[in-house]
């Protein structure tokens, strides 16, 4: 669970403390449905919190991904490799989480970044991305959407944001 969730979940629950404590009825209430849906959908609540405050890419998205994946190191010549791109599992899906992590894309510029993980792929549906990389086919069974790396980058060539998309 996220930290702010925590947070969110700890205010709601004082608030309705000084509710219950003052007979502020309506308080009280509306401070225990807060807690309650807080709790319910802390999931969507913390990926909408990771995407507002810190303004790179979303670590709990990452994590979502390599729940259902073999975890693997970031190498950059695995990454590159056309022949592992479309292997099974995935060989970029399992390395994400440590490229993000370890290898901090946000502390990076084009060049560096371009080093790492090689030329970009292309999407027609991602062209307001600088950079796009295909992470591969989304991991459930029902869907057949892909997941991509999308990077964009400032007016100085520096890492302004990135995201793991899925369509």
């Amino acid at each position: 669970m996220n930290i702010f969730i925590i947070i969110l979940i700890f205010i709601s629950v004082f608030v309705s403390f000084l509710g219950w404590r003052s007979n502020n009825k309506i308080a009280l209430i509306l401070s225990l449905l807060l807690t309650i849906l807080i709790v319910i959908f802390h999931k969507q609540v913390g990926i909408l919190l990771n995407k507002n405050i810190r303004g790179f890419g979303t670590i709990n998205t990452v994590d979502e991904i390599n729940k259902s994946t073999n975890k693997s190191p970031f190498i950059s010549s695995k990454w590159q490799d056309s022949s592992l791109v479309h292997s099974e599992p995935p060989v970029r899906i399992g390395m994400i989480q440590d490229f993000i992590v370890h290898f901090k894309p946000y502390e990076k510029n084009k060049d560096e970044i371009l080093r790492l993980l090689g030329k970009p792929d292309y999407s027609e549906n991602l062209k307001e991305w600088d950079l796009v990389y295909w992470l591969g086919k989304e991991q459930s069974m029902i869907s057949g959407n892909s997941q991509w790396f999308v990077i964009k980058f400032d007016s100085n060539n520096s890492v302004s944001r990135f995201d793991i998309v899925t369509f």
